[in-house]
């Protein structure tokens, strides 16, 4: 309930929910370091894989993605899934789904944007991205490459670095300025 209410706060302030966990590895360290108690729920498997079902019959198998449940703060939240199944693949496996999503690649995200860039003259908006429904997503892209603009600037390289035989730096680390160039 506290983590619903403070997206609900977040969604105009700083920093936001995921900043927290990253920050704190857990809500629940994060409460406890504010003074708040802690949320001391324990999931069993059975209610995991309960609470998933809910989630795929709610949405829709369609629908069905990490990145949704993550985005409507869904119980129990990814952290337990994972920490019980591995992975959001193998939660679903278990409940005999799989994943309709597609887990993208840096490189794969480059290409793609490279492509969309050189057939909109070597740029374009994030809103005309999203209008035109191009993957990998905006949140995406920001996710791994720190920002849209950045994302935009890797994909550029690539596409340059391929027409001169050149090949990308290890892209592990896109957002070190100080990359080693091989």
């Amino acid at each position: 309930m506290a983590k619903k209410l403070y997206k609900t706060f977040a969604l105009s302030h700083e920093p936001s929910a995921i900043s927290i966990i990253r920050h704190f590895g857990t809500w629940n360290r994060a409460l406890e370091n504010a003074g708040l108690p802690a949320i001391k729920k324990k999931y069993t498997e059975e209610e995991i894989l309960s609470s998933i079902q809910q989630f795929v019959n709610f949405y829709g198998e369609e629908q069905v993605s990490l990145d949704l449940y993550r985005r409507v703060g869904w119980l129990p939240g990814e952290t337990t899934i994972l920490r019980y199944f591995g992975t959001w693949e193998n939660a679903l496996s278990h409940l005999g789904l799989t994943s309709k999503y597609k887990k993208y690649t840096k490189e794969w995200a480059l290409e793609q944007l490279g492509q969309i860039l050189q057939r909109h003259g070597g740029d374009i908006s994030a809103e005309e991205y999203t209008k035109h429904g191009y993957k990998p997503s905006i949140s995406w892209l920001k996710r791994h490459f720190d920002s849209w603009k950045k994302a935009k600037e890797w994909a550029l390289l690539n596409q340059k670095c391929k027409t001169s035989n050149k090949y990308l730096p290890n892209l592990k680390n896109t957002s070190n300025p100080n990359y080693k160039k091989e």
